[in-house]
């Protein structure tokens, strides 16, 4: 039977050499392909790589000698990979937050990049901003196991909310006035101009880093909203209470004393005789 062996995989159970000779005892020894013959072992090999595997027959004075060399291939066995998940419910907080729970690989190392063909390595991708992310990891055979082909994780984060604030309404007091709502780390009051009269005025905020907060309730993209200002209508009051002095005919007639708070005061007389 001519010397063969069938080839298997790393960590499967090695393949028994078939041979048969017609007289005498078979040797059969391997070595690792490319080293000296005097590395020759009875020993069957366990590691992926490339071998050499010699057949002998000793002669004697009754026979002749016989030796065959075949090769040998232990493939690479495919490395137990726990993938790597992408992390849920990211949020912009202005610091770097991992875009993946890390997976792990038997047989090799687990590495990272964030474009398909960038520099891979053991460390976690990071993201910052708020928006869109790849993440690709690989595995790193060992010399026992295959790589793996790049794979891609799709990982979002998040922009932060601002809570919309709330806008106080003023009482008229005749005067220009406008909304106590100021500037925020967050955002700038672009409009804020108010008015005099009882009304309805527009005060405007905008986002100072609209790529990274959205207000809240509105819609991502909405970076500049519009708020009421109101100035409502005002209680008005006597701040000198009216009043007259009586004179005698002939003299010189008093003036009325009078004060409102808010408007022109309008002095009219009748006689009492003519009722209310």
């Amino acid at each position: 039977t001519k010397p063969n062996i069938v080839v298997w995989t790393y960590s499967e159970t090695a393949s028994a050499p078939v041979y048969a000779a017609k007289l005498g005892d078979v040797k059969v020894e391997y070595k690792k392909r490319g080293v000296e013959d005097n590395t020759y072992t009875t020993t069957a090999p366990t590691n992926a790589g490339d071998y050499k595997v010699r057949f002998t027959v000793a002669a004697t004075d009754d026979f002749g000698g016989l030796s065959e060399v075949i090769g040998l291939n232990i493939a690479k066995a495919n490395a137990a990979v726990a993938a790597p998940t992408a992390k849920e419910n990211l949020v912009y907080n202005g610091s770097a937050q991992a875009l993946i729970a890390s997976g792990s690989a038997k047989g090799g190392e687990m590495q990272y990049s964030s474009s398909k063909n960038g520099t891979y390595s053991t460390e976690v991708i990071t993201g910052t901003n708020a928006g869109s992310y790849e993440v690709w990891y690989k595995v790193i055979g060992d010399s026992n196991h295959n790589d793996t082909e790049p794979v891609k994780i799709n990982v979002s984060i998040a922009k932060a909310s601002v809570d919309i604030p709330t806008v106080a309404s003023k009482i008229y007091t005749g005067n220009r006035q406008t909304a106590e709502n100021g500037e925020t780390e967050l955002y700038t009051v672009s409009e804020n101009n108010g008015g005099i009269n009882v009304g309805r005025y527009d005060v405007k905020l905008l986002l100072k880093d609209s790529a990274n907060y959205h207000w809240n309730g509105k819609a991502d993209d909405v970076s500049e909203i519009t708020l009421d200002f109101g100035i409502t209508k005002a209680d008005n009051e006597w701040t000198t209470k009216p009043d007259i002095v009586g004179w005698t005919y002939g003299e010189t007639a008093n003036a009325p004393v009078y004060a409102a708070k808010f408007g022109d005061v309008k002095i009219e007389y009748k006689k009492a005789s003519e009722g209310d």
